[in-house]
């Protein structure tokens, strides 16, 4: 079995259709389909179910887990020949939330391209509940989240720690009245806050699970005034002066608004560890060392 065989059991698998799948690959769906059954051939079993969609048979589920297996020692060692060879080429792919992608890692990007220049680097966003499987995969070398990890399976890597803070204009009501510096955060007391008209979110967003836990712990509901789909658009509304918003303290880690003001809340709505993982006994890189050096000089 060769590289190419492994990888279009495995697309096959993920895509649960030969067609989407020979897209991907490249190929057409005939010569796709016999390269599955000539495959299939030389392992003397049926990797698939021909349904709609495709199923891995139990002899498939194997296969794939193994395949996956050696396309991931395959990558790192050509990692490891790489390093030997050069300390200034390959290739980084780091998975993280859509939001940290155009908010503070693009300074991080900066720094770590100045370094090494011939280091292709590879920003994957994805929601927190597939960065894991990603990495475990092999297609994401180093995830950066707020996710609690598995310290079985995972090496963590703490960074900082993101708090919510209370946005608003710096030329609203609210501001006025608590003069602050756009440097740095001042804390109010949370009930000051509840008679603001708030940017509400769905509750898929941890931002909007603290907002109506801060409000329902003062026996109040918040005032809404508009409903959006991202912390970016909530942003956006916020800079407005539509509405206040509450701001994960990532998202404006060397990227403070000098139209907006942020407040530390007391008492505090949500505290949680920003950090970056990897699995177990995955060997890292000298890129990867230096990426994370930079992440942890984040203040």
């Amino acid at each position: 079995m060769n590289a190419r065989q492994l990888e279009c059991v495995i697309v096959l698998a993920e895509e649960r259709s030969f067609s989407e799948a020979a897209k991907r690959l490249g190929i057409s769906q005939p010569s796709l389909s016999q390269y599955i059954q000539k495959i299939e051939e030389e392992c003397g079993n049926e990797l698939f179910e021909r349904s709609i969609p495709l199923n891995l048979t139990y002899s498939g589920r194997v296969y794939v887990e193994h395949a996956k297996n050696i396309m991931r020692s395959q990558k790192e060692m050509q990692q490891i020949l790489i390093d030997i060879s050069t300390e200034d080429a390959g290739k980084i792919v780091i998975g993280t939330g859509p939001i940290n992608s155009i908010t503070f890692l693009p300074t991080v990007v900066y720094e770590f391209k100045k370094r090494f220049p011939k280091v292709e680097v590879v920003l994957e966003e994805y929601y927190e509940k597939e960065l894991a499987l990603k990495e475990m995969d092999g297609k994401i070398d180093l995830v950066i989240s707020t996710r609690k990890v598995n310290e079985e399976k995972f090496e963590y890597i703490p960074l900082f720690e993101e708090k919510m803070l209370l946005t608003v204009r710096a030329d609203s009501e609210f501001a006025g009245s608590h003069p602050a510096s756009n440097d740095n955060n001042y804390t109010v007391c949370a009930k000051e806050c509840l008679k603001l008209k708030f940017i509400e979110m769905d509750e898929f967003f941890p931002i909007q699970r603290c907002l109506k836990k801060m409000f329902e712990e003062n026996g109040e509901s918040p005032d809404y005034v508009v409903k959006c789909g991202s912390i970016m658009t909530a942003y956006s509304l916020a800079k407005t002066g539509i509405g206040a918003m509450l701001l994960p303290s990532g998202a404006i880690k060397n990227n403070r608004d000098e139209n907006m003001r942020y407040y530390d809340l007391d008492p505090a709505p949500g505290v949680r560890p920003f950090g970056v993982y990897f699995s177990k006994g995955k060997y890292i890189t000298r890129a990867m060392r230096e990426f994370i050096e930079i992440l942890k000089a984040i203040k």
